[in-house]
């Protein structure tokens, strides 16, 4: 699959043969209507040459913009080339429609492509995000709604999730325990499951060849510390995640853990495409994802932080240097 077939969902007119029907998106409604909430659910700010969610401003580091739209898309395919195709691990044997809640969706891509899956298997699948960045075009089987999830949740069905899956939220949530919490209420008693997916920005190597003062470490260094700064870490810790599930009543807790090349320099030739598929992500969205974060917390310069994220990249594209992220995949069930 190339990069622009991803992309593609966000900009092209879906469907066609062998796809469910197609609404446009409409957002939520009742108390989850953003009308009402008072705040322009488009409204994005400028900042820096790139553009950010004004609501709540300032929560979220990342921008909110077709590029970093470009990378969720491109992570996305990473993730699922990491997990060997797998979008869900949870089980969904039981009779009758299927309810997925996708926390953070970004630009949708995650949810739209579960919808589509299999159409014998009935599943409804809610969106939720700060940002209304999805397609205007989605299958009926599929909604997005704005709201700030570390908010009390309101018309979002308790007990009534067979799954609740979240990517990427690490950096972006506050107070853990309290989404958890939330989660928990919401998913079906004694069957209903979290998953939740999470890349480990610290690059790894095991052969040496990733010396310590590399670029790519002093960027993942200086990023975490950033997001340390702002009150919202971005460092992956499992056994904190595990415990904090456990407080909240989850209970079956698995964890897996996939290495990812940072670009191309694996034998194997499935390691290869998810490695290129990482550099790619990487580098098209270094920029993005470090300018508020340095820029707003470090103080750095455009200039300097142009300059680090140029060094990393130059890093990224060297095939000598055998480094990986790790993908984490937690799950854990309601009793």
């Amino acid at each position: 699959m190339s990069f622009n077939s991803l992309a593609s969902h966000r900009t092209a007119t879906i469907g066609g043969p062998g796809h469910p029907p197609y609404s446009l998106a409409t957002g939520a409604g009742s108390a989850m209507d953003s009308t009402s909430l008072g705040y322009d659910p488009r409204k994005v700010y400028p900042e820096n040459g790139r553009f950010y969610q004004a609501w709540p401003r300032g929560k979220y580091l990342f921008p909110c913009d077709d590029v970093e739209g470009d990378r969720l898309d491109i992570f996305h395919k990473v993730f699922i080339l990491a997990r060997n195709g797998q979008y869900l691990s949870a089980p969904l044997d039981h009779p009758g429609e299927k309810r997925i809640l996708d926390l953070g969706c970004g630009t949708g891509i995650w949810a739209i492509d579960v919808a589509e899956q299999d159409a014998a298997q009935p599943v409804f699948v809610r969106g939720v995000d700060l940002a209304l960045i999805q397609p205007d075009m989605i299958p009926r089987n599929v909604e997005f709604v704005q709201m700030d999830i570390e908010l009390p949740w309101q018309s979002m069905g308790r007990d009534s999730w067979d799954v609740i899956h979240m990517r990427t939220l690490i950096g972006s949530i506050y107070n853990w325990r309290m989404l958890y919490d939330q989660v928990i209420d919401h998913l079906r008693p004694g069957v209903g499951r979290l998953e939740q997916v999470e890349i480990d920005f610290t690059p790894r190597c095991d052969d040496g060849s990733l010396p310590p003062t590399a670029e790519m470490v002093s960027w993942a260094n200086d990023l975490f510390d950033a997001f340390d700064a702002h009150g919202c870490s971005l460092r992956i810790d499992s056994l904190r995640t595990r415990n904090l599930l456990g407080e909240a009543g989850f209970v079956d807790f698995e964890e897996e853990i996939f290495k990812v090349p940072v670009n191309g320099w694996h034998p194997d030739p499935t390691q290869r495409e998810l490695g290129r598929f990482l550099c790619l992500g990487l580098t098209r969205g270094l920029y993005g994802m470090s300018l508020a974060p340095f820029a707003r917390m470090k103080n750095m310069s455009l200039e300097q932080v142009m300059a680090k994220v140029e060094k990393v990249k130059v890093e990224l594209a060297d095939r000598r240097i055998h480094a990986y992220c790790q993908v984490h995949v937690w799950k854990a069930r309601r009793p």
